[in-house]
């Protein structure tokens, strides 16, 4: 994102008509955007400041933006369903991430959910994505990429997410100090550093069924289970 500087060769922006008609473009020096109201150079938008008016060879204008983050999830390219902004929204608000925070995803589809993820967990936090499909998974890094740029604080496994959990029915998850999430399965408990997932073997946490996790005054896992 170059937010402040006029458009430049590359980079995104997003043209609305005056009738309400968005259309997201890449600029490309010596390229034109056609539309059925006749076309628009891009040497004409690019060198331009942001919120800037530009007219079509037919004479309809065309306000310049660049697009927030909703609006890019709405207009990217797809191959799974996305997920639409305002659920994207609640996800983040029920699931508290935070900045820091080291998150598990479950699906990785178009990269919506994967997209808001990495915003609000920053650069000291961490996203790991599993998806089971490669076409799914090569769209939504080039959605990413497209977006971000180069991320370092994604992994993107190319497998299903139960792989390694001993049980794929999750009831609950926490996470401690020490950054590694903790899962609980209807199998028993399980760590996950980041990279793998881990089964508790300790006889003291040998359970048949975790239903709740929580992190004591010690900053340790505590549990609520069932057998």
């Amino acid at each position: 994102m170059n937010d402040g500087l006029p458009f430049q060769d590359g980079e995104q922006v997003l043209l609305t008509d005056q009738r309400g008609k968005r259309h997201m473009i890449f600029l490309r020096k010596s390229e034109t955007f056609h539309s059925d109201r006749g076309w628009v150079p891009h040497d004409a938008i690019i060198g331009q400041p942001e919120g800037s008016w530009v007219r079509s060879s037919m004479g309809l204008r065309y306000l310049a933006l660049r697009p927030i983050l909703a609006e890019y999830v709405l207009e990217m390219p797809r191959g799974a369903q996305v997920i639409y902004p305002k659920d994207l929204a609640m996800i983040l608000f029920w699931a508290d991430v935070y900045p820091g925070c080291r998150v598990l995803e479950a699906g990785t589809g178009s990269g919506a959910l994967t997209l808001a993820l990495l915003r609000a967990v920053g650069p000291d936090g961490r996203v790991i994505t599993y998806e089971q499909r490669d076409e799914f998974a090569r769209r939504a890094l080039a959605n990413i990429h497209m977006r971000l740029g180069e991320v370092a604080n994604l992994i993107v496994r190319l497998r299903p997410v139960e792989d390694g959990l001993p049980d794929n029915v999750v009831d609950a998850i926490t996470q401690t100090p020490d950054g590694y999430l903790w899962v609980g399965t209807q199998g028993g408990l399980v760590r996950f550093d980041g990279v793998r997932f881990s089964t508790i073997d300790d006889p003291a946490f040998k359970i048949e069924r975790v239903r709740q996790l929580y992190v004591d005054l010690l900053s340790n896992p505590g549990i609520e289970t069932s057998r």
